[in-house]
């Protein structure tokens, strides 16, 4: 934010005797939320590994299960778990996105379309 802040014209002082949020200065500037940015990174790199030979070693990883018993306590999240609430943000199922995620070019483009589509949606919202 001290970034942001630098780049609108305004110092924190200012910033809080007029009673300016940190969301209005993003807004202002049009910077994604930063649960935006690493759901689109998490869902880029998800569509690159699914288009990933099989022998390749981050698609076998990325498909494996550990053995072994887990520890007390509540399950970890694990990578995939994000990537398929990431799906259900989006509005995709988990069967729709390996079939889009097949073609890396509609991959990307759906990727950078649904970016700038919650861009438009925050700033509409303001």
């Amino acid at each position: 934010m001290k970034v942001a802040r630098m780049i609108a014209g305004t110092i924190r002082w200012e910033q809080w005797q007029e009673g300016v949020h940190n969301e209005e200065i993003k807004e202002k500037l049009g910077m994604n939320s930063i649960d935006a940015a690493v759901r689109m990174n998490r869902l880029r790199w998800w569509g690159h590994v699914t288009c990933m030979g099989e022998a390749r070693l981050p698609k076998r990883l990325m498909g494996s299960a550990v053995e072994g018993r887990r520890s007390r306590g509540r399950p970890r999240r694990r990578y995939l778990h994000l990537v398929k609430n990431d799906f259900v943000v989006i509005g995709l199922t988990s069967e729709e996105a390996p079939m889009l995620a097949l073609n890396w070019g509609s991959w990307r483009n759906f990727i950078r379309g649904l970016c700038s589509r919650l861009n438009t949606e925050r700033h509409n919202q303001s």
